[in-house]
Order: structure tokens, then sequence, then C-alpha cells
């Protein structure tokens, strides 16, 4: 975790509070805090938190876990109903 005694964050704090930055100081200072999908599927275990900040990466993120779980109870499955024949009144 970063934080603000950190000169090399700091830096950085400062830098997005004057301009966007450029995507290398970005990677330079966030890039650690990264996790790919493959390291996610390795270390994963009932004690994991993982924070998202999107909620595309949070929905990715439950279908890994989904398919680490389950990888072969997992299937879809078509529901016939007339949900959508009713009319709101």
């Amino acid at each position: 975790m970063k934080h603000a005694s950190d000169p090399i964050y700091l830096n950085f704090l400062n830098i997005i509070w004057c301009r966007q930055p450029i995507q290398i100081e970005i990677d330079n200072v966030l890039l650690d805090c990264m996790i790919l999908e493959d390291e996610i599927l390795s270390n994963i275990n009932a004690t994991t938190t993982n924070l998202c900040i999107h909620q595309i990466d949070v929905d990715n993120y439950n279908n890994l876990v989904l398919e680490k779980l389950f990888s072969n109870k997992i299937f879809d499955v078509a529901l016939d109903t007339n949900a959508s024949k009713f009319e709101h009144m």
C-alpha cells in the first residue's frame, strides 16, 4: 500500500493535483498495485479481499472466482418466463 510518507507516491499526488499525469508516471507509481488475472487465480482463497474501482472489474473478478470454485459446475440455463408479458399498471 502506498502512503503519503512514500516520496515517490507523494510526488505523484502532487503531479495529479496540478495536471493529468502521463502514462509512464502512472505506470511507475501504480503498476505494482495491479494484479494480473493469473495472479488472482493462483493466490485466491477464502480470506482474499480484492478491491476494484470499476464495476466491470468487479464483474470480471467475480466471474474468475466462480470459475475457479465451480469450474465444471457452471452452465447456462434458458428460462421461459412470462415476466416480459406483464405490463406495469
